[in-house]
């Protein structure tokens, strides 16, 4: 079992004049962002330690996360000398916040975050002066005293504050680690869903919706397909007849369809450092793959993943790589399901192409359930479909018919 510790992370707010945030991490000179908190720096940064050093083992390089500095404001003065010309500027004194903590075993660390400079003493009265040699050095670099401009940009921010967010870090027994390695060689498109194949014909009376997913299916910018209808319509028949057609078309033919479920998925792909990252690699190997991954349910999908501390489920982990065309999903859902989810996640239906499924009117009602359930006393069709708008008005035509004539004889779909 892993063992958590906390990581320390230092990260500088810069308040430009204009009121704008700049947020750059102090260990970490080249990470910096804009608009971001230090607190989703934090994140990120977690993110990327526990990818790169903890689920390799290489705990030695993050030993400089875990030691608290306890820094404290200090003020660095510097002289600047009057322009060459004699007009650009005249001589002058500016001042940047500085921040320094000592370490535990010995020396201290001293950061200009306004510049991105670090510095180390091994004595900690060093520290102002080897600062200040610094920022000479960088004014040299960037030629700062050679133009205005780049000297008003070095000091142009209002205040600038540090922020220490302690980062749970996960650290693997030897174990885990050995299975998180043998999870990044797992194909884990096999393990979540398996290859749907249909023999023989499964839909009757549903060309025109067989005709659209195929349409959709095709080309270069092939998208998404949700089938939207009530149960029983023939949305999974349809999935699975698409799936036996599609060899009959030169592009679809080696593309394969996977079916699943969002409770199978959850279950395959959650490990030691939860499912995003699996989810990530299912999605690169569907993208390598160009098949369609068929869910049963949209809904489902959005009520899987989430758990304390994590609000994030596994349909909006997917939205990215649908937006990007790298995953081809099929799913269902009904007109209700449809409405709840523009409520929950508005815009995300739109990433599909929309086929909606009616039932069918009774004359054709009667000839799908006959053709598709082979038996050998036509009236009891007719006296089943009776019984069912009787008794049962509101259930999916011809979809529950279908199963209670199958079910009379388990195995076989004769009567």
């Amino acid at each position: 079992m892993s063992v958590s510790a906390g990581l320390r992370f230092y990260a500088a707010t810069l308040t430009h004049l204009s009121g704008d945030d700049i947020t750059a991490a102090l260990l970490e000179p080249s990470v910096v962002r804009i608009g971001s908190s230090a607190s989703e720096l934090a994140g990120t940064f977690g993110e990327a330690v526990r990818k790169t050093f903890l689920e390799t083992g290489a705990y030695h390089d993050v030993l400089r996360y875990a030691q608290s500095l306890a820094l404290r404001k200090l003020s660095v003065p510097l002289t600047i000398p009057a322009a060459k010309d004699g007009h650009l500027f005249p001589a002058h004194e500016m001042t940047f916040e500085a921040f320094a903590g000592e370490l535990p075993g010995g020396g201290a660390l001293g950061f200009i975050p306004a510049l991105g400079l670090e510095a180390f003493v091994d004595k900690p009265e060093d520290l102002l002066r080897r600062l200040q040699e610094y920022v000479r050095l960088e004014f040299a670099r960037t030629k700062r005293l050679t133009s205005v401009r780049k000297l008003l940009a070095a000091g142009w921010f209002e205040s600038v504050e540090v922020k220490e967010t302690v980062v749970p870090a996960p650290f693997y027994s030897l174990a885990e680690l050995k299975e998180l390695r043998l999870g990044r060689q797992r194909k884990f498109l096999p393990l979540v869903a398996e290859s749907l194949t249909p023999a023989r014909p499964r839909t009757f009376g549903l060309e025109e919706p067989l005709e659209q997913m195929i349409r959709a299916a095709r080309g270069k910018y092939a998208r998404s397909i949700l089938l939207v209808g009530p149960s029983g319509v023939g949305k999974s028949a349809l999935v699975e007849e698409f799936a036996r057609t599609r060899a009959a078309h030169a592009d679809l033919a080696p593309k394969a369809v996977w079916e699943t479920t969002a409770a199978r998925m959850i279950q395959k792909l959650i490990g030691p450092s939860g499912w995003q990252e699996p989810l990530d690699r299912l999605c690169l190997e569907l993208r390598d793959d160009g098949g369609w991954l068929y869910v049963r349910s949209l809904a489902d999908l959005f009520e899987v993943g989430q758990y304390s501390g994590n609000e994030v489920s596994m349909a909006a982990a997917l939205r990215p790589a649908l937006e990007r065309g790298e995953v081809l999903l099929i799913t269902e859902c009904t007109e209700e399901e449809v409405s709840r989810l523009d409520v929950r996640a508005p815009g995300y239906t739109s990433l599909f192409t929309t086929i909606r499924m009616a039932p069918p009117d009774d004359p054709a009602l009667d000839s799908i359930v006959r053709k598709r359930v082979e038996i050998a006393r036509p009236d009891a069709v007719t006296e089943a479909l009776r019984l069912q708008r009787r008794y049962s008005p509101y259930s999916g035509f011809p979809g529950k018919t279908v199963r209670f004539l199958e079910s009379l004889v388990p195995g076989r779909t004769v009567i």
